[in-house]
């Protein structure tokens, strides 16, 4: 079998926004396709409060362990309790849930 044989997947529909976003001409347009905020340049700036805290990461790393698919444990637990209050019956019966992932 021939790889030319074999059709093209179509495109992805949410990272199809990234090439109609290109094609746009609008001086205007702004640009979340990804949910990343990209500046006139088109780079990604990094806002201070972001370098902070990945600085106090790195000075407080003590692993480079991978966490697993679902992410942190800890972070999932602290996110419910922010997102629907830690004293939410979902969570008393252990019936919420999160999983942290890497964008894009």
């Amino acid at each position: 079998m021939h790889f030319d044989a074999i059709g093209r997947v179509p495109g992805d529909p949410i990272l199809g926004l990234m090439e109609a976003y290109a094609q746009d001409a609008n001086p205007r347009k702004f640009d979340l396709g990804v949910g990343v905020y990209k500046d006139a340049q088109g780079l990604t700036p990094i806002p201070e409060a972001v370098k902070i805290a990945e600085a106090r990461l790195v000075e407080s790393q003590d692993t480079k362990t991978y966490i697993g698919g679902h992410g942190n444990p800890l972070f999932a637990k602290v996110i419910n309790e922010l997102v629907l209050g830690a004293d939410s019956p979902l969570i008393a019966e252990q019936r919420a849930g999160a999983t942290q992932t890497p964008g894009g």
